[in-house]
C-alpha cells in the first residue's frame, strides 16, 4: 500500500514538473523568435555592408575607419543577442532535465536567475523586478527540478502583478542561521492576487521541496497579492568537504 503511494507521488511529481517544463518551453520558443530575428537582420546587413564596400573599393585600400566601426557595433549586437539565445536554450535543457537530475550540492543564486530567465516572458512591461539574492551555502537539491520550482513561483507572481498596473515581483534569497542552516527562497508580488493559481503552484512547488527535507509556505489574497517561501537545508563546509572527498575517491 505504502509502495503504491509512494509510487503515486512520483508520478505526480514528474507529471507536474513536466507540466511547468512545458509552459516555460512553449514561452521560452515566442521569447526566442525575436532575438533570432534581429540576430539574423544583423548578419544580413554585416554581409551587405561587406558586399557593398568589396564591390565599390578602387583597390587594396585600407577599410574605411567610419565604415569599420559601424561593422564592429553590428558585430557586437549580434554577439550580444547570440548569447542571450544561447543562455536562455541553455536554461530550458536544464529545467527540462527535471526528474532525472541527480541530488546534489547546487548554487540556488544561479537556480534563481535561470528560473527567472525563463519565465520573463510572462511579465509584463509595467511589472518591475526587485532581485536581492544574497551570500548564500549550497543546498541539497536536483538543480533542474528546483529552477522549475522557482520558475513556478516566478509565473504565479507574474500573473498576479500584471492584472494591476504599477505592480511588482519580488524575488530574494538569504541564510537564515540556526541549529540546522537553511537556505530561504522568497517569490512575491503586490497585484491583484490568484488564489486558485497559488495553491496550483502549491501544490507543484511544495511537493519538490519538501521531497528535499525543506519546508514550503505560500499565500495569496484578492486584491493584496502573493507571496511564496522555500526553506532548503542548506550544506555546511563540512559536509560539502566530504562530499568532494568521496567524489575524488571515487
Amino acid at each position: 500500500m505504502s509502495s503504491d503511494t509512494g509510487e503515486d507521488r512520483t508520478r505526480v511529481h514528474a507529471e507536474s514538473l513536466q507540466t511547468v517544463a512545458s509552459t516555460l518551453a512553449s514561452g521560452v520558443a515566442g521569447q526566442l523568435s525575436q532575438p533570432l530575428r534581429e540576430l539574423r537582420e544583423n548578419l544580413a546587413m554585416m554581409v551587405e555592408t561587406i558586399e557593398h564596400y568589396m564591390a565599390e573599393a578602387p583597390g587594396p585600400t585600407p577599410y574605411p575607419w567610419k565604415a569599420l566601426h559601424a561593422l564592429r557595433q553590428e558585430l557586437a549586437q549580434a554577439y550580444l543577442l547570440s548569447r542571450e539565445v544561447a543562455r536562455l536554450v541553455g536554461d530550458l535543457h536544464e529545467g527540462m532535465a527535471g526528474p532525472e537530475g541527480a541530488m546534489q550540492p547546487v548554487d540556488v543564486n544561479t537556480c534563481v536567475e535561470s528560473a527567472l530567465n525563463l519565465a520573463r516572458h510572462r511579465l509584463s512591461s509595467h511589472t518591475e523586478v526587485f532581485m536581492d539574492l544574497g551570500s548564500l551555502p549550497p543546498a541539497r537539491a536536483v538543480h533542474g527540478e528546483l529552477v522549475l520550482a522557482i520558475a513556478k513561483l516566478i509565473l504565479c507572481c507574474a500573473d498576479s502583478a500584471a492584472t494591476r498596473e504599477g505592480s511588482a515581483v519580488s524575488i530574494k534569497t538569504h541564510c537564515e542561521r540556526g541549529a540546522t542552516d537553511s537556505v530561504v527562497i522568497s517569490v512575491a508580488d503586490n497585484g491583484a492576487g490568484l488564489p486558485a493559481a497559488a495553491a496550483a503552484a502549491e501544490q507543484v512547488v511544495a511537493l519538490v521541496v519538501r521531497g528535499w527535507g525543506g519546508t514550503f509556505e505560500g499565500i495569496s489574497k484578492p486584491g493584496r497579492g502573493s507571496a511564496f517561501e522555500c526553506h532548503l537545508p542548506a550544506i555546511s563546509a563540512d559536509a560539502l568537504d566530504r562530499v568532494a572527498s568521496s567524489g575524488s575517491e571515487g
